[in-house]
């Protein structure tokens, strides 16, 4: 029997969902009709028609100056009711608010998405000093204390493909550094189960950051503590953060056992393994 070449999918709204994208994989940046076009190989008044008609709904923003097009505010809402039923939300918050009460930190947790780290949850503190990552913001995935730890964590070919993008940010954005010394620290987190940002990326902003693992023990984003701690604090929290992380990826499913995990060191002020 000859099958059928009935295809689901609406050309219009496949469109307009990788036009959404296409402005996603260019964060803090806003992009020309032209450009969203030539990547998108459409014609500019298919184009035109689509960035108009999401206009509408607040899921893209024009920039009446430059003529430009960038994400729109609408998505925050759709993220909002996303993240409010999601199970991620009853899984770990009640686990990020422990670890800030017992740390009196700000902790994030992110999901990975591309090349970036999706804020999916955020806990606050009480630090006077303000924390500048937003709930529902992205950051690049190679970023600090979470690059690290997503990366000592990866698989050996996705570890070598996030050391060497173009643009990396370990040590911040714009930086060189030294890549025995970023080696020496993703052996260090491997074997820890956290990974440090002493300050290199934010002047006076500390943060320690572990993987998560889902159901099929795929590494699937990090749980990021954030604050101006002292160095003294780090080898308290920087377990804690590890366990939190751990407590998290098990109850989403993953069989530690089959990850990174089951290589960690038991931490001395426990003494617990994965």
């Amino acid at each position: 029997m000859k099958k059928s070449g009935y295809n689901p999918v609406v050309p219009a709204a496949d469109q307009a969902a990788r036009l959404l994208f296409c402005l996603a994989a260019h964060p803090g940046s806003s992009l020309t009709l032209t450009r969203i076009c030539s990547e998108m190989d459409i014609h500019k008044s298919k184009g035109f028609a689509l960035l108009h008609t999401l206009m509408q709904y607040d899921l893209v923003n024009k920039n009446r100056e430059t003529k430009t097009y960038s994400l729109g505010t609408g998505l925050l809402t759709l993220a909002r009711h996303v993240n409010e039923n999601s199970d991620l939300n009853d899984i770990a918050k009640p686990l990020l608010k422990r670890l800030s009460n017992e740390t009196s930190q700000t902790v994030l947790l992110g999901t990975i998405w591309d090349d970036r780290l999706y804020i999916a949850l955020k806990v606050e503190n009480n630090e006077p000093i303000g924390i500048s990552v937003r709930q529902f913001q992205t950051l690049h995935i190679t970023h600090g204390a979470h690059g690290k730890a997503i990366a000592a964590f990866s698989p050996p070919s996705e570890r070598e493909r996030l050391l060497n993008l173009d643009d990396v940010e370990y040590y911040g954005k714009d930086t060189t550094h030294d890549p025995d010394e970023l080696i020496f620290e993703l052996e260090q987190c491997e074997r820890s189960g956290y990974a440090l940002d002493n300050g290199r990326v934010t002047p006076g902003i500390k943060a320690l950051s572990a993987p998560l693992f889902d159901h099929d023990n795929t590494l699937c984003g990090a749980i990021v503590l954030l604050g101006t701690f002292a160095d003294q604090s780090i080898p308290e929290f920087g377990p804690r953060v590890f366990e939190t992380a751990r407590d998290i990826s098990r109850n989403l499913g993953a069989r530690l056992e089959n990850t990174g995990f089951a290589n960690v060191v038991p931490h001395p002020h426990t003494g617990e393994h994965p």
